[in-house]
């Protein structure tokens, strides 16, 4: 850290001990455009500064970092750098950031949440992916898991899955942890990490916790490393888009998946034909490119439109998907390039 974003984070102590609100300081720093440094994804891209959210704030006022030491789990050790904030400012402001919490918590129809997944949760640029909370037309409260950047206001990165529903990522971690583990009362506690993928979550484990190569494993489900400290697992999933929001769908398909919006293509990509002497023909262009992929739809295999129909297509699949895909004009091939199995059915 430079001399420059040192002064920023001593900055930001600082008037958050005069203001003793993280929302108004969250406002003073936007308004004055103090922002995020600069930094770099595992994949190398540089991501810009941006404005300070809430939820980061609250982040950066309980780093021990900026005293010299560094967080592992739960404990706190000596680190290699240097301190840029004295122990006495750093431990002025944590009373103020417990009462604000507890003024939080104790508000109308509020509840506490714990967010197991909590500093081990990734995207696929590597970004770490916090809780963040919203509230329904009718009160209800949601929770999910949002990527930094997109929690400090970015644009979604294109294909990169930056937030998704908290119970559902974490009721599959859980549920394959306690398959595969001998951990069954606190499972999620030996998971070390875990990325999202477009088409597959990578969980790591404790190798500890496996007593061995674990046996219990389905299908789309496999060990892609593995030593003495963790296991890795690679879990076929899809994570489609819904309403904006996004479901997560295992890999296994336990029951049908009616997909309304493939279903409603597969019937436009029919209503775009006409039938003449047995054959199909297209009854008018296209009027966009969007149009001419969905119009691909009515070509496939009779047999794969009918498992579309029912709700039994590959969980990756989705329109979004069907769309980037090459689809073969060779019936026997589009079941392999658009991800089915022989036992579509559960």
């Amino acid at each position: 850290m430079n001399e420059a974003e040192a002064q920023t984070v001593r900055h930001i102590f600082k008037r958050y001990c005069e203001l003793k609100s993280v929302h108004a300081l969250e406002l003073e720093l936007r308004d004055a455009g103090i922002l995020s440094k600069y930094w770099t994804s595992l994949r190398g891209k540089v991501m810009e500064g941006l404005p300070f959210s809430r939820s980061a704030l609250f982040h950066l006022l309980r780093n021990p970092v900026y005293l010299g030491l560094i967080r592992l789990k739960q404990e706190v050790h000596e680190g290699e750098h240097r301190a840029i904030l004295e122990q006495e400012l750093f431990d002025k402001v944590q009373p103020q950031l417990d009462a604000q919490a507890r003024r939080h918590r104790a508000g109308p129809n509020r509840r506490v949440v714990r967010s197991p997944l909590t500093g081990k949760l990734f995207d696929a640029n590597g970004e770490p992916m916090t809780p963040s909370f919203s509230r329904g037309s009718k009160g209800k409260h949601y929770r999910y898991y949002v990527s930094a950047s997109l929690q400090q206001g970015a644009k979604s990165a294109a294909g990169i899955t930056q937030r998704v529903p908290a119970s559902e990522i974490e009721n599959l971690v859980r549920e394959f942890a306690s398959r595969v583990s001998n951990a069954k009362k606190r499972p999620l506690d030996k998971v070390t990490s875990v990325h999202l993928h477009y088409d597959r979550i990578q969980i790591d484990l404790a190798s500890d916790a496996l007593n061995g190569t674990p046996s219990k494993l389905e299908s789309g489900e496999t060990i892609v490393f593995e030593n003495k400290q963790v296991t890795r697992f690679a879990i076929a999933i899809s994570l489609p888009k819904r309403g904006g929001q996004r479901t997560i769908v295992p890999s296994q398909i336990r029951k049908p998946r009616i997909d309304k919006t493939l279903v409603a293509s597969l019937r436009k990509a029919h209503q775009m034909l006409k039938m003449q002497k047995g054959l199909p023909l297209v009854k008018r262009a296209p009027a966009s490119l969007h149009e001419s992929k969905i119009l691909r739809m009515a070509f496939l295999a009779p047999d794969i439109q009918r498992d579309i129909m029912k709700g039994l297509q590959p969980p990756s699949l989705n329109l979004q998907r069907l769309k980037q895909v090459h689809v073969p004009l060779c019936l026997d091939e589009q079941r392999s390039a658009l991800g089915w199995v022989e036992t579509a059915a559960p």
